[in-house]
């Protein structure tokens, strides 16, 4: 029986990650920072994300404030890029509203 619980656990693990993805490579076009997180813009075609609403287009990318060690080292990796003219991805978890939620930035 634990057997079959400890399973149907993990399956549900997996399942949960398995939504969450990476962007294409994006240039920092505009960088918005409020109590609530750093917003970035995201270019005119706007991005889909197949862990969210799939016929919505999302014009930002947010790193909640609710983390702000994530937060505040996404604001430093951003401004580097767009400094640098270097694009990043960001990995989107979920959506909310207009926004797409990220939990973790790569710059390429």
């Amino acid at each position: 029986m634990n057997s079959k619980i400890a399973f149907l656990f993990l399956s549900a693990l997996t399942i949960q990650n398995a939504s969450a993805e990476w962007t294409s490579s994006l240039q920092v076009s505009a960088v918005e920072v409020h109590a609530s997180g750093v917003y970035i813009l995201v270019p005119v075609s706007g991005l889909k994300a197949t862990s969210c609403i799939s016929t919505q287009t999302y014009q930002y990318i947010q790193f909640s404030s609710v983390n702000e060690k994530l937060t505040d080292r996404a604001l430093s990796s951003l401004l580097f890029a767009k400094a640098t003219g270097t694009k990043f991805k960001a990995h989107i978890d979920s959506c909310h509203n207009s926004y797409a939620l990220a939990n973790s930035i790569s710059l390429d």
